[in-house]
This record gives C-alpha cells, sequence and structure tokens, in this order.
C-alpha cells in the first residue's frame, strides 16, 4: 500500500501542500481585513452551547477558515487567471470586458421592486408638495458598450426605471445619460474598476443638475484631485490578477465645511481612506447616514438630498449653491428617523434624489424609510 502511495506523487504533493496550509494557518497571525477585496474578515468564532447547537457556530467557523486560509488571495487570482483562460466573462455578477475595463451584470430588473420604490418617491413628493429633481446615474455599461464581451445581452436599465418615474408627474426626472456619452468621447466619465463617476463625469453631471434647478455653474476654487492605485467595487468582487488599476480623481472644494452628527469634520475627504484600495469610500467620509455641507455665500438655503455612494462626487460642487445642504443616505440611516420634523425643523426647499442606477435598481432601504407605516 505505501508503495502504491510512493508511486503517486501528484497524491504526495497534494497531501503535503494541505499540511503545509495547516501548519501555516496556525502559525500566521488572522488578518482583520482582506484588501485585495477590500472587506473585513471573519474572526474565530466564540464557543457556546446555543452556538453550536444550533449549528450557526459551525458555519461560522467554516468561513473563518474560508477567510483565513494562507495565500487566500493567490489562490483567488489564480483561479480567476484561470477562468479568464477559459474566456469564462462573469465572475461573482462582474463581467470583464476589454481594455481591463469590469461592469456589473445588470440583465434582471424585479418590476415589482422597482415600482415600490419609484411610488415611494411619489408619495413623498405628493405629502410634501416639494419641487423634487431625480437624477440617475446611467452604469457603465451603457457609456461604454464597446467594451463588453462579444455578444454580451447589453440590457438598457434607465427605460424600466423611467417608465415608472412617468406615472409621477410630480417627479422632475433628469436624465443625464446623452451628456455623459457625448463627455466620453474626450475623457474617462467611469472608473474602470469601479462604478463610480471620475471628476470627469462628477461635473458634467453637476452642470446639468444646476441648469435645471436654475442655478449658474460656478467650479472656481474646485481643484481637482488625483491619488493613484485605485481599485474600486467591482475589482474587489473579482479581482483579476494584472489588470492595470484606476486613478482616483476628485474635487477638492474650498469654503464648504462638512458636519457628521454635529461633528465639524477635517475637510471633505478621509484622509486615512485614501490610503485603502478602494479609496473612492474616502469621499464625504464613507456614506454616514446623515450629514450637512455647508457654505455661508449659497444663494439658496436648504435643500436635502436623498443619495448613496454615486453622489458623493457631485455633492461638493453643488453645496457652493445652497446655504445648508442635508444629505440622507437611507442604507446607513437609523431606523425610526423623523424625516417629516427634520424637513419642517431644518426649513427644506426642495429636494434633490441622485441615485446609481445599480443601487436603485437592488436596495431596498428606501422603502423602510419613505412608505408610510401601516397601523
Amino acid at each position: 500500500m505505501t508503495r502504491k502511495i510512493l508511486k503517486a506523487p501528484l497524491f504526495i504533493l497534494i497531501i503535503v501542500m494541505m499540511l503545509l496550509l495547516a501548519a501555516l494557518g496556525v502559525i500566521l497571525p488572522d488578518k482583520s481585513i482582506s484588501q485585495l477585496e477590500n472587506r473585513p474578515l471573519m474572526s474565530f468564532p466564540v464557543l457556546s452551547f446555543s452556538q453550536i447547537s444550533n449549528g450557526r457556530w459551525m458555519s461560522q467557523a467554516e468561513d473563518y477558515i474560508n477567510d483565513q486560509l494562507p495565500l487566500r488571495d493567490a489562490f483567488i487570482q489564480l483561479n480567476l487567471l484561470k477562468e479568464r483562460m477559459l474566456l469564462k466573462t462573469e465572475t461573482n455578477g462582474v463581467v470583464r470586458g476589454m481594455g481591463d475595463r469590469l461592469f456589473g451584470d445588470i440583465r434582471q430588473i424585479n418590476s415589482q421592486d422597482l415600482e415600490k420604490s419609484v411610488n415611494a418617491l411619489g408619495q413623498f413628493v405628493q405629502k410634501h408638495n416639494l419641487p423634487f429633481i431625480f437624477v440617475m446615474v446611467p452604469p457603465s455599461s451603457l457609456m461604454y458598450p464597446d467594451a463588453l464581451p462579444a455578444f454580451y445581452p447589453l440590457a438598457d436599465p434607465l427605460i424600466a426605471i423611467e417608465q415608472a418615474i412617468k406615472q409621477h408627474p410630480a417627479i422632475d426626472y433628469l436624465s443625464v445619460k446623452s451628456v455623459l456619452l457625448l463627455e466620453n468621447q474626450t475623457q474617462m466619465t467611469h472608473y474602470r474598476t469601479d462604478h463610480h463617476l471620475t471628476a470627469a463625469g462628477a461635473k458634467i453631471v453637476y452642470q446639468a443638475l444646476v441648469k435645471r434647478l436654475g442655478l449658474r455653474e460656478d467650479i472656481q476654487d474646485a481643484e481637482v484631485m488625483t491619488v493613484d492605485g485605485f481599485t474600486g467595487s467591482y475589482y474587489a468582487r473579482a479581482p483579476y490578477p494584472f489588470l492595470k488599476k484606476d486613478a482616483l480623481s476628485y474635487y477638492d472644494v474650498k469654503n464648504i465645511t462638512l458636519d457628521i452628527n454635529g461633528v465639524r469634520m477635517p475637510g471633505l475627504a478621509d484622509k486615512t481612506l485614501l490610503d485603502s484600495p478602494n479609496k473612492y469610500h474616502a469621499l464625504l467620509y464613507n456614506n454616514p447616514g446623515l450629514l450637512t455641507l455647508s457654505n455661508k455665500e449659497g444663494e439658496r438655503d436648504s435643500a436635502l438630498v436623498f443619495k448613496d455612494s454615486n453622489a458623493n462626487a457631485i455633492l461638493p460642487l453643488l453645496a457652493r449653491h445652497y446655504q445648508n445642504l442635508h444629505v440622507i443616505d437611507f442604507r446607513y440611516l437609523r431606523l425610526g428617523f423623523d424625516l417629516e420634523a427634520f424637513i419642517k425643523n431644518e426649513g427644506i426647499k426642495e429636494v434633490i434624489c441622485i441615485y446609481g442606477t445599480d443601487v436603485f435598481l437592488t436596495d431596498r432601504n428606501l422603502l423602510l424609510h419613505l412608505l408610510p407605516k401601516k397601523s
């Protein structure tokens, strides 16, 4: 039997590798975060009778082993390299296109969920009777269709969204797809490894928005900052090896202050997060549930913004026009927040809604905060 095993070098190699990985797993300290995937890693679960009896401890232990596997990053990228050699174009909902560009897979739209979200906005507008502008940031797949894999079915989710919005005439929908496509002829409006807008894309949306608001464009003292080595949300889900990194670009706007939970922040970007792989998180301090951008010289009083992270590159420019621009991200806003009292107390005169298509189609937190509570 022993002789037969010794005649199987591949089997021996696998056993040795497994023993080596097990030994490294015991010796090496646990990691708290994956720089490659830009997410926290599972720590060793606490032993308890209740956790063992209901099976949760075994599930958590399995996640811990998977997250803390030695050489895990190398195995992930090796697997992605194999998939690329096999001409597989989709991994974890991320589509690999040409020119080192990654896309989000938006082919299936839940029309019922979409209608619920739009109806929630419509009911909000009808109830408060405030001017309401809705800006939908299109996905990069609509901006760079030529970079998609050959024969990939290109879907336009904006069509379904715009049809749903037409049922609510009080919502002033601002389409920015055409102006972004025009800008793409000279500058990149969306990152290659991320779903957000570059500084160039943010400027174009800002220009269209202030025109609709009846304001004069003003980007004086707004400086474009660039930071190399940026890998975004798409790369975190599909970290292909040898993929060219992006350069983060954003506007640093003077004379604008940022307050989060009553605390004045030192600038509009968290400098510590600029050292992380997904540097976009630094903008507006990574999506607090409620923040306020202020400008004493703003020509308008107070406005309210509903947004996801797609707005973070746009809002510093828009804030120049308002004495107080209150910004809500429903994904991180505490449940039970009294939105009606806030609107009344802050003297809100208008509401602007800025969402990325991917978030608006999948996130349900907007419904939790806007839909009337059932008695």
